[in-house]
């Protein structure tokens, strides 16, 4: 994807967010039915996600910050997730303000590439998914939320992009997931099905490359005003998902056990003890360090993300190879029986019930998808300012 089809990528997912299609850095939101708590910046990192906390600490160790000394006395609080946060006015204008200062910018343009676009552009690439309008949904999905659920709906319905093609497979998923929206049991996520709805018609208009001039909720998308560098929102991430713990050397619990657990899977050689100590944090960075993270031992929302996909793709591995093994099976048992010289002996690739591996998600059981009867789920959405964010 060239570098001005990531920001056209870009600007109309902060068309959704913000409703600029430069971002608002200095956005500030709270809605108390938001599971997320208090939302903040160009891409709406949130204050129970522990993204908050991360953010706001790379902003005040950046050198040349103008608010860090407004901001620090905050970092402990954000740390605890401390609900009295969401309407603290001092904080919210520190943030506001902090948010017109060109570090800040910078800060979050880097934070936000590490929590969303990079996991993005891994499992499109995971998918098989290239066009840029592809990726660009993709994308909008890691964002707003509940990426997986809609994903695995769809591998489990038509299989992979592969099978079908990226074009149909990806205006399956943005119908399904339009549906998911509109039928959601959170009253303000159903009214950001808008977003679907400027995929499909991105997807009637054939706009799979996102050519310039583009106009999108309004707006008109030239090169002159994304090289030049200037909304409706709620969250879609689920209830588990916006909760998930910040972890670091020294925590314990069942969340450690979990992440140990993940890491276990992933070939990573520790005791699943449940206490955060130097093994753990040594397998930590392992992981951040193969895969471009920062290198920090810490699992916020960025490590919790390639946790969930290094391990959706450990469980797409070896789906494809328990198939592989049981047609071999199967073939075999019809050649010893003599029914596999039949061309009408069944021929395809046997039928494996519908069923499919245990999504990558649940094996964390504080994020484990309890929608997998269609219907929607009630974790749903961090709801924010009005401005749209599924």
């Amino acid at each position: 994807m060239e570098k001005l089809q990531k920001k056209i990528a870009q600007a109309i997912i902060n068309l959704f967010e913000t409703g600029r299609p430069l971002g608002d850095y200095a956005n500030v939101t709270y809605h108390p039915e938001d599971p997320g708590g208090l939302t903040y910046g160009r891409s709406q990192t949130t204050l129970n996600s522990g993204g908050l906390h991360l953010l706001v600490q790379d902003y005040c160790n950046a050198p040349g910050e103008l608010y860090a000394a407004e901001l620090q006395p905050y970092l402990q609080r954000l740390l605890d997730r401390d609900a009295r946060l969401n309407t603290n006015t001092k904080l919210r204008t520190a943030l506001q303000q902090a948010g017109a200062d060109p570090v800040m910018m910078a800060v979050q343009d880097a934070f936000f590439d590490r929590q969303y676009w990079q996991p993005a552009e891994r499992h499109a690439a995971n998918l098989g998914i290239i066009t840029p309008l592809g990726i660009t949904v993709v994308y909008d999905s890691i964002v707003h939320g509940s990426f997986q659920r809609i994903r695995d709906r769809v591998l489990a319905r038509l299989g992979r992009v592969s099978a079908v093609g990226e074009h149909a497979w990806i205006a399956a998923y943005v119908s399904e997931r339009h549906a998911w929206l509109a039928n959601h049991s959170i009253p303000l996520l159903r009214r950001t099905v808008y977003r679907m709805q400027t995929f499909e018609g991105l997807i009637r208009d054939d706009k799979w490359d996102l050519p310039l001039p583009l106009l999108v909720r309004g707006a008109m998308l030239t090169r002159d005003l994304l090289e030049g560098g200037d909304a409706i929102r709620n969250s879609a991430h689920e209830d588990d998902d916006a909760n998930q713990p910040t972890l670091r050397r020294g925590a314990s619990g069942e969340a450690v056990e979990q992440l140990q657990r993940g890491l276990a899977v992933l070939g990573h050689a520790l005791a699943v003890d449940g206490d955060f100590g130097p093994k753990t944090e040594e397998c930590v960075k392992q992981i951040q360090l193969a895969h471009g993270l920062r290198v920090d031992g810490i699992v916020g929302p960025a490590t919790w993300n390639l946790l969930d996909q290094k391990l959706s793709d450990h469980a797409e591995d070896a789906a494809v190879s328990n198939m592989r093994r049981f047609e071999h099976l199967a073939l075999a048992s019809r050649a010893d029986s003599g029914s596999g010289l039949r061309g009408d002996s069944g021929g395809g690739r046997p039928d494996t019930g519908g069923t499919r591996p245990e999504r990558a998600g649940s094996w964390r059981a504080a994020r484990v998808d309890s929608g997998g009867d269609g219907r929607p789920d009630s974790g749903g959405g961090r709801p924010d300012s009005g401005f749209h964010r599924a």
